[in-house]
């Protein structure tokens, strides 16, 4: 088969050159000239396009360019006596020409070059049955894998349905589960693990759990994963007791053995919140000890009303002798024995009303000011609010309010004593009274050293506090709360990092009908 070689040119004697350059059995030359070029494309296509540069009415490039779209796969040669480089230089680039051969010039070279073309054209061939090759195979390849996923699909579904039934199970159980490694990396979670976490379910697995759950560098204390498989207690669950500081949760820990191989064991590990549970227990804890201590106040009050009785009789009693009328220094020291007493049976005084739990549910019109200036009284036999000094501002004349005057009274020994303990060694205590956006309010500031942002968020969770163990429950500020909520009122708090904080309670005037019940 002669390979056919379409040579444009407008110059007679270049198509006899052509002829006689290409004249061998193994090459068919079509010669054509610029205007009838396109009408020779019929039969087999040219396998090679030549064209001049310089052509009448044209010139090589756009024949060249026109054949680029007739004949994408036919190698493209520029024939040029001339040729500018810089003229072929984009066409060469873009693909348009794909040789440039000198004419005139020795015959070799041109036949060299077009020898050339058609080696690439042959490549191309070449490339292109091979490429066929290749799909064919690839579509025997393409039916064979199907053939094969045929007969793995159905094990796959019933697979892929084991596999999801599981995931939903695992899913569905409220409380968070995971699955760790013996390096307490997590393997897998449920979503209430994720959901605990603050994170994507699928960011988990290759996390340390202590740190993803729990915000904690090392493990959690008591954990039984620490100890590995050789410390395992035995068949069952090992139990332990986690808290999570940074949401204030508490969680039951109940830990299985999953897969007991020592170069990478598994556990499966499942946390039940018992936050609530503990509260609750501690609330119990709390009101049995209050009750204790109310019962063991009352009948001490009791006790002492007796005694305290006897020696303000005998002091008086004592005055009123003529001996000690004479005697200036004897009679001011029963003056001092008989104001302490005074003293004495008003503590027991107060401390009866707060033992009276019938008095708790009595609402009656109360000058705020009252059950401020009794909780300062009682507040003031503590040792610590003797180091401050007290500033009372309190306003005269202002409206009643509906409350009870011991559970106020409570209210405000609550914030007079966090206050002091604010403070430390010295400082300010401000007290204050009066009227705001028509509601009366008292006040209490301290110079401590303030609250934080932070702890400002959670003031009044039950059981929340920054003191030392043994130094407050964590109960005063929620159940203040609680005690002025119920009374229509509010508390307001500013605070500032280093300057103290001020609590202001806020309560609704009674009605004129209210105070006319006085």
């Amino acid at each position: 088969m002669a390979y056919r070689i379409l040579c444009v040119t407008g110059e007679p004697e270049r198509a006899e050159k052509y002829g006689r350059m290409l004249a061998d059995p193994a090459y068919e030359v079509i010669v054509a000239g610029p205007a009838d070029w396109q009408s020779r494309l019929d039969g087999d296509p040219p396998v090679v396009v030549v064209a001049d540069l310089e052509l009448p009415g044209t010139d090589g490039l756009q024949v060249l360019e026109e054949a680029s779209r007739l004949l994408p796969a036919a190698p493209r040669v520029l024939a040029a006596e001339h040729a500018d480089m810089e003229l072929v230089e984009g066409p060469l680039a873009v693909g348009t020409v794909h040789f440039v051969a000198r004419v005139p010039g020795p015959p070799d070279a041109v036949l060299t070059v077009i020898e050339a073309a058609l080696e690439r054209r042959l490549r191309q061939d070449k490339q292109e049955a091979m490429g066929e090759l290749l799909k064919r195979q690839n579509q025997e390849l393409e039916s064979m894998a199907r053939q094969f996923e045929s007969m793995v699909d159905r094990r796959t579904r019933q697979i892929e349905r084991a596999k999801k039934e599981w995931e939903r199970t695992f899913d569905a159980i409220v409380d968070p589960l995971i699955q760790v490694g013996g390096d307490f990396r997590l393997r897998r979670v449920n979503v209430a693990a994720a959901r605990h976490s603050a994170q994507d379910v699928r960011r988990l697995p290759g996390q340390v759990c202590h740190d993803a759950l729990f915000g904690r560098e090392a493990p959690c204390p008591g954990c039984p994963v620490a100890g590995g498989v050789a410390a395992w207690p035995g068949p069952g669950a090992a139990e332990a007791e986690v808290s999570d500081s940074r949401r204030g949760k508490t969680f039951q820990l109940a830990a299985f053995l999953f897969d007991p191989e020592p170069a990478d064991p598994r556990f499966v590990c499942h946390y039940r919140d018992v936050t609530q549970e503990r509260r609750l227990q501690q609330q119990i804890r709390q009101s049995e000890k209050l009750a204790a201590v109310g019962t063991l106040s009352g009948g001490i009050a009791h006790e002492l009303n007796n005694p305290i009785g006897v020696i303000l009789s005998f002091v008086q009693l004592s005055r009123r002798d003529p001996v000690v009328g004479g005697n200036e220094e004897l009679s001011d020291n029963l003056a001092e024995i008989e104001n302490a007493a005074h003293r004495c049976k008003r503590i027991v005084e107060e401390l009866l009303q707060f033992s009276r739990p019938s008095l708790d549910r009595q609402m009656a019109p109360v000058r705020l000011s009252e059950p401020l200036e009794s909780a300062l009284f009682l507040v003031s036999t503590q040792k610590k609010i003797r180091e401050v000094e007290v500033r009372k501002s309190l306003a005269d004349g202002l409206p009643m309010v509906m409350g009870n005057t011991n559970q106020l009274a409570q209210v405000f020994i609550n914030l007079i004593q966090n206050a002091v303990q604010a403070m430390g060694q010295g400082g300010v205590l401000s007290l204050e009274t009066g009227m705001r956006d028509g509601q009366v309010f008292a006040s209490v500031g301290d110079t401590g050293a303030g609250i934080s942002a932070e702890n400002m968020k959670r003031l009044f969770e039950p059981f929340f506090t920054t003191k030392a163990p043994g130094q407050g429950t964590g109960l005063g500020l929620s159940v203040s709360y609680g005690i002025v909520e119920r009374h229509g009122g509010r508390v307001e708090v500013a605070s500032r990092e280093g300057a103290g904080s001020t609590f202001t309670v806020l309560l609704p005037p009674a009605s004129v009908d209210e105070e006319a019940s006085v």
